[in-house]
């Protein structure tokens, strides 16, 4: 009987908990007479403070449209709770302007990954640590979010302090720390910490060092298929990923390139006593050269790409062949020497795109996907509407020539076709020839009809 009542409970605990979870609505475009209500539309709160302030754990905070400015929309503080607060839309369309006077998310309370910020743009934040957002300490999910524009003498984008955030699908850009003590992590700075930082597009972010990432501290952190490009240290460090003071990060499937450093190296670099492990990783074109390491640390690089090469099994030094960088595309071109070159164990499942890595994964950030092809279908009628069989159908392309006849219902289908622009040719005895012109994309379906007319006798 006890066990029966115990399971009962449970389930009863498991039906309260759902049933009083609610959206709490935020919207800054509402008159100042509304009055927000918990977990009622019509009746949004006008800043996102208030709507944490108000929310339960399990509660979602849906923030409208809108560009939030001023007291309680700034410095957002959870406050322990475990709940997500998310843009109804998107980043593009809800952005957090700190108007260089304080932070967008302040978390302080031990929160912990069950407490969620996703898909805001952060921008013109200032603060001592963390301009875009500050964890210490805890250990939210901070996902899906543009972080761009914001300062700090550490932690430019994000300052992580005894926390372990799972940081993963931002684009952080163009955030800095540059003046201050500090001085580290333009983009993320950790300061004994294990966070994991994954999917992410960290570019053109400065400091005094590490101008991507700045690991200090004993900070342990997991850093996987990101693209960190085009970030730069202004004073010592790497421009790329700076590991000092016994941090020993992992590093699999990233795109290290383009990163600077006067004084350091661009890529990666290694001082006071700290050990990284490098996996699958591409490092290629950061300047001056790819990695430092100091008498005290040691580096740990296997299966990856290096320009000037580096002692480990299975590594290379060969032009990745990017698709475009000077644009920003670092996918795979075909014939990459990157491409099945890494090795299975310790990669991530899935690509910085989500696609699944097989097993042979491919070194940096991308999965290459290779051209893909597309197909043509359709229905033949006449002008009454009546099916059309056995019409022949014939996708041209240059010589490139593929066809099919339609089925007794009228229909055709061809498959497998390289992307481009093809000629459809429609023919029938008795009937007019038909003439269409499709665009074929890789993955995708182009439907092209015909309706028939019949010859003059």
């Amino acid at each position: 009987m006890t066990k029966y009542f115990v399971t009962t409970l449970i389930c009863l605990v498991l039906i309260a908990s759902i049933a009083w979870s609610e959206i709490v609505y935020v919207n800054c475009i509402i008159g100042d007479d509304v009055t927000g209500e918990r977990g009622n539309p019509d009746m949004p709160f006008k800043t996102i403070q208030k709507g944490i302030d108000v929310a339960i754990d399990g509660d979602t905070v849906l923030v409208a449209d809108c560009t939030y400015k001023g007291a309680g929309n700034k410095n957002l503080d959870f406050k322990g709770k475990a709940i997500t607060v998310t843009s109804e839309n998107g980043a593009e369309s809800c952005i957090i302007d700190c108007e260089g006077n304080g932070r967008g998310f302040y978390f302080q309370s031990g929160e912990t990954s069950e407490s969620v910020v996703s898909g805001f743009t952060i921008i013109n934040g200032y603060n001592n640590w963390g301009g875009g957002i500050c964890c210490w300490p805890s250990s939210p999910t901070i996902q899906n979010n543009k972080i761009i524009g914001n300062s700090a003498s550490s932690g430019g984008g994000i300052y992580c302090a005894s926390s372990s955030p799972t940081i993963e699908g931002n684009e952080i850009i163009d955030n800095s720390a540059t003046t201050g003590l500090d001085l580290t992590g333009g983009g993320i700075a950790c300061w004994s910490s294990s966070p994991i930082i994954r999917n992410n597009k960290i570019i053109g972010n400065s400091a005094g060092g590490g101008g991507g990432i700045g690991l200090d501290n004993f900070s342990s952190a997991t850093v996987q298929n990101n693209e960190i490009i085009g970030n730069w240290a202004t004073i010592w460090g790497s421009g790329g990923i700076c590991c000092d003071d016994s941090s020993s990060p992992t590093i699999i499937n990233n795109t290290i390139s383009g990163n600077e450093s006067p004084f350091g190296y661009g890529a990666i670099s290694c001082t006071s006593y700290s050990y990284p492990t490098v996996l699958n990783t591409i490092l290629w074109e950061n300047n001056p050269e790819e990695i430092s390491v100091d008498g005290s640390s040691e580096i740990d690089i296997t299966y990856s790409c290096i320009q000037g090469s580096w002692e480990g099994e299975g590594n290379i030094d060969a032009d990745p062949l990017f698709v475009d960088p000077e644009n920003g595309d670092y996918h795979l071109q075909a014939g990459s020497p990157c491409i099945d070159a890494g090795t299975p164990e310790g990669a991530p499942p899935d690509d910085i795109e989500g696609n699944p890595r097989d097993e042979f994964p491919d070194m940096g950030a991308y999965e290459y996907q290779g051209v893909g092809t597309g197909s043509i279908n359709g229905t033949v009628t006449d002008v009454a509407g009546d099916p059309i069989k056995l019409a022949l159908v014939i996708a041209v392309l240059g010589e490139t020539k593929e066809k099919a006849f339609t089925d007794s219902e009228g229909y055709y289908e061809i498959l497998n076709l390289k992307p481009s622009t093809y000629w459809v040719l429609c023919i029938k005895r008795n009937y007019k020839v038909g003439i269409r012109k499709a665009e074929v994309v890789a993955g995708g379906v182009t439907t092209v009809d015909f309706k028939l007319r019949e010859k003059p006798d």
